[in-house]
């Protein structure tokens, strides 16, 4: 929540890439090189996002990204994990009540080896539009 860094240096990179493709008028490089570092930038500016994204709705359900707050997330999405038919797609809604609204976390869970299920993805959502 909030902690994923995008330094400026590497956003002004993606920038500089995305701009020398649209210039080119291409959807891919052909240099390897250039197409695995634009598709490395844009994998770590979407985590950015997304953690910017959860905290802010985190904090909107008037929640703080403290220790407390990690844990008791943790044990929900713990529990929903147990729950979770990853044969029939693995997703799973849970909320967390919350001082401003529920907090509502869209999980997404695979199986590995084992049969055991391992959160792949999960998205804060509020009701407040966080």
């Amino acid at each position: 929540m909030g902690k994923v860094s995008f330094p400026e240096s590497e956003r002004e990179e993606l920038t500089s890439l995305r701009a020398e493709l649209k210039s080119e008028r291409k959807k891919k490089f052909d240099e390897k090189g250039k197409q695995v570092r634009l598709d490395q930038l844009e994998r770590k500016e979407h985590n950015y996002e997304r953690s910017q994204g959860n905290l802010k709705a985190v904090t909107a359900v008037g929640l703080a990204p403290s220790v407390e707050v990690v844990q008791q997330i943790t044990s929900k999405l713990l529990d929903a994990g147990a729950e979770v038919d990853v044969k029939a797609g693995g997703k799973q809604t849970t909320k967390i009540e919350a001082p401003s609204g529920p907090l509502i976390m869209d999980s997404r869970w695979r199986e590995i080896e084992g049969g055991q299920s391992y959160l792949v993805t999960v998205i804060f959502k509020s009701p407040k539009g966080g």
